[in-house]
């Protein structure tokens, strides 16, 4: 049994990490397609396909609602897109005590403001959304296309920096003090306070102090909801249910990223399953091609010319050095897992000469897989 078919068999939740530009939503969505394939009941939750992507999959309109994907077996395959602001609208719906209070706070423009460019609720948004449909235990496999990493931790520790920002405690003695002193104190408090939030800048005077103030009031009750609900995700994430993949080139300049990326693994002793080189150079098996056999075996009489000859020696000569580049790419990536003295296992897909664009494209991938 291969990598993925084990862990396909093995793990409730796959999730696929790396940076933009990696294929790493595209790889994504053929892992469930894959899985769909085996009689699985699947889902991808994905944050920001590409339209070929979806076009693919043989959908419209894909959004923050859920879609099956026709797929022609015996499984049953489903696609998600994560929008940030409706996923902590329905967060805020769930955990607030009232209609009247979602109202509030989603009107709030301090909320409107922290709902789309908060540090790390997309991460965070993305992990909520992954808890919330394992909850439901409707599904054998659930894929998540994670966001591009810029720096390997901020989806780990996302959740726990959303629940940072709603800590009462910090709130309460940040805005308390100045909230009946007039503009004298609001400007004190911009001059002298290193905790200066960027949203201010589009408001002024008492009118963001009202507006935070009501903020975290009408957050009163929900802020252990929000630690025990951070505290839920890092649980199901460490769980042996739950397996992270990285998806990555093979090119040196990606190996930093991975080295960091394994060593967080490692540090959070969080499941890494294995390493997935996406758009590697093909090996080609070349050893035993010979030019005069060729010519005989095909009858290639135009190739018995000189002229000819020499071109398509030159052509012989050009698919050895790129046998010899891509042994090197590969030698490289075992010389970094060596180096990182970790026991992931690797995959290894070649770059396709066409772009992805319907269900037989995904299906390409699935060799690679078995």
């Amino acid at each position: 049994m291969t990598m993925i078919q084990e862990l396909i068999q093995r793990k409730k939740i796959l999730i696929c990490c790396g940076s933009g530009g990696v294929g790493k939503t595209t790889l994504s969505s053929s892992l469930a397609l894959y899985a769909a394939l085996q009689g699985k009941k699947v889902l991808v939750l994905t944050i920001d396909p590409a339209k070929r992507l979806t076009e693919a999959l043989g959908i419209k309109n894909v959004g923050h609602q859920r879609k099956r994907v026709e797929i022609g077996g015996h499984g049953e395959l489903y696609v998600q897109m994560l929008d940030t602001k409706q996923a902590f609208d329905d967060l805020i719906t769930s955990l607030s005590p009232s209609q009247d209070v979602v109202e509030k706070i989603i009107k709030n423009p301090i909320y409107q403001n922290v709902s789309h460019g908060l540090s790390g609720v997309h991460e965070y948004m993305a992990t909520s959304k992954l808890y919330e449909c394992y909850q439901e235990k409707k599904f054998d496999v659930i894929i998540l296309d994670t966001p591009p990493m810029k720096k390997a931790f901020d989806f780990l520790e996302a959740p726990q920096k959303i629940a940072d920002f709603f800590d009462a405690k910090i709130f309460h003695w940040f805005l308390k003090p100045y909230f009946h002193v007039g503009k004298a104190g609001f400007k004190f408090l911009v001059s002298s306070s290193a905790f200066v939030l960027k949203i201010i800048e589009r408001f002024s005077g008492m009118e963001v102090l009202e507006s935070m103030h009501g903020f975290f009031l009408n957050f009163e009750g929900m802020y252990e909801s929000f630690h025990q609900r951070a505290l839920s995700i890092h649980k199901l994430l460490k769980s042996p249910q739950c397996g992270f993949l990285l998806i990555s080139s093979s090119g040196q300049s990606r190996f930093s990223e991975i080295k960091v990326f394994c060593n967080v693994m490692k540090k959070k002793s969080l499941s890494f399953e294995g390493i997935i080189f996406n758009q590697v150079l093909p090996l080609y098996k070349r050893k035993d091609i010979s030019l005069p056999k060729i010519v005989a075996e095909k009858n290639l009489s135009f190739f018995k010319e000189e002229k000819y000859i020499r071109v398509f020696s030159k052509i012989i000569d050009y698919l050895d050095d790129f046998e010899a580049l891509a042994l090197r790419e590969r030698t490289n990536t075992q010389l970094l897992l060596e180096e990182l003295d970790i026991e992931p296992s690797s995959l290894y897909i070649p770059r396709f000469s066409e772009e992805i664009h319907n269900i037989q494209g995904l299906k390409a991938f699935h060799p690679y897989f078995e």
